[in-house]
């Protein structure tokens, strides 16, 4: 059985090429935390305003919608669904289901939704304070925790075999016929060979932003966001991804994707 850390991080980074993995989700982080990053997991060190009283500013929010993605093409999800009659016209009471097939070992199924983002606006003036720390011989080039996303429901799951299932039930007042998009709050009926879930509840902090300071072009230290991409291309990546699900072995070596640190202006 392959590390499930490793696994699950190294899964939501792939698919989320901007982001990285909280994980487990359940522990406390918030914006400015840093600390290292091996093999895309996140290990914390400190807080920029708790360890250096620096102040991250003003905070921007907004909604990110749901994120959702199955880490094999073998995963299968079946919604089956009852609706019968409310009180609340046009409002549909789902009383039914969630059947999981997962199909293959490692692989991994992430759902989050009504999902919200929160980021620090000013990371210029940000990383001219962490600069002054470095040239202060007080830090270590350590990642910034510079955006969180926080999940109204949370589902992630990994299989520790090829017949690994999970069947959920719910009952809920909704439009949507997709019991996972519509974010319900849902009771584990069974589980057979998962080696991992996690269900969260609202507050979960599964997903976050790094940046760290790097060398621009003329050597100067400029503080910028890092993320994946294939071969140095978008595109590759979005290509890269598609036929590592098709073979079930979505990894960075695997599909030659390279992390690179954002140089724009």
């Amino acid at each position: 059985m392959e590390n499930v850390t490793r696994l699950v991080c190294e899964a939501i980074h792939v698919n989320f090429p901007q982001y990285f993995a909280n994980f487990p989700p359940n522990n406390p982080i918030r914006l400015g935390d840093f600390g290292n990053l091996r093999n895309d997991i996140f290990m914390y060190e400190g807080n920029l305003e708790s360890n250096f009283g620096i102040e991250l500013g003003i905070v921007k929010k907004g909604q990110h919608g749901n994120l959702k993605f199955n880490s094999s093409s073998s995963i299968s999800i079946i919604n089956n669904i009852d609706l019968e009659t409310t009180s609340l016209p046009n409002t549909p009471e789902i009383n039914g289901g969630i059947s999981i097939k997962f199909g293959a070992a490692n692989s991994v199924l992430f759902s989050a939704t009504g999902c919200s983002i929160s980021a620090i606006e000013n990371k210029i003036n940000l990383g001219e304070q962490i600069i002054n720390l470095l040239e202060n011989d007080k830090w270590d080039n350590w990642y910034v925790v510079t955006s969180i996303i926080e999940a109204r429901t949370l589902h992630l799951y990994v299989s520790g075999g090829e017949n690994a299932s999970v069947t959920l039930k719910a009952k809920v007042n909704t439009g949507s016929a997709d019991l996972f998009d519509a974010g319900i709050d849902s009771q584990l009926v069974s589980e057979s060979q998962i080696t991992t879930k996690f269900v969260g509840e609202k507050g979960t902090i599964p997903i976050i932003g790094l940046s760290r300071l790097s060398k621009s072009l003329f050597g100067k230290h400029v503080f910028k966001a890092k993320y994946l991409v294939g071969n140095g291309k978008q595109e590759d990546l979005r290509k890269a991804l598609a036929e590592g699900k098709a073979s079930g072995k979505v990894s960075k070596e695997i599909l030659g994707l390279i992390d690179i640190d954002d140089t724009e202006d």
